[in-house]
Order: C-alpha cells, then structure tokens, then sequence
C-alpha cells in the first residue's frame, strides 16, 4: 500500500513538473538563444548588432531591453562593459517583430 503510494505520488510530481516546463511562463516558451561575435552596440541606444556563428555569419540586430541582464565570466556586468568582438551568448525574445535581448553572458 505505501509502496503505492509513493508510486502515485511520484506519477503526479513528474506530470505538475513537465506541465510545469511545458505550460511555463509566456516568455519564456518565446526564449531564444543565440550565440556570437559583437558586431557593434550602443550603450546609449540600447541597441545591438551580432554576427551568429550558428548560421554562417548571420547578422542579428537586438534591442537591449531596460532590465538586462550581463553577466561577465560568471559576475554581474553593464552593458557599457561590452564592446565589438566579445564573444557572447543572448537569451532573447520577440517582440512586435524585434529581437529583444533579455539576457547576455560573456566567457
């Protein structure tokens, strides 16, 4: 009986937790990741140019939303930090057709 239980109860963790993955937050379903050369920015426009290794060299264009997150080599960082030719990776989402970075790591 107990064994079971247990059973029953691990059946249920396991489907909360993959409706959980699967139904998640809105934007994160939308999240995408990319990963690049920086091939301009500005800090002050919030705005950022990177050529994706991914796709044969493929330029995107992101906006950089308010609330980034830059995180370099582990520790928080500012967007001023970065500069052309980092090598960084972007979690971004879509938004009235823009790219938008959410969140860039470099190293």
């Amino acid at each position: 009986m107990r064994k079971r239980l247990l059973v029953i109860t691990g059946v249920l963790l396991a489907i909360w937790a993959v409706s959980a993955v699967v139904l998640g937050a809105p934007d994160e379903k939308e999240r995408r990741t990319v990963s690049g050369e920086i091939a301009a920015i500005d800090a002050k426009a919030q705005t950022m140019t990177l050529k994706n290794d991914m796709s044969g060299g493929v330029v995107m264009e992101f906006d950089l939303d308010p609330g980034v997150t830059v995180r370099m080599h582990g520790l928080r960082g500012r967007v001023e930090q970065l500069k052309f030719g980092d090598y960084v990776m972007v979690r971004y989402i879509e938004r009235d057709n823009r790219n938008v970075a959410m969140e860039i790591h470099l190293g």
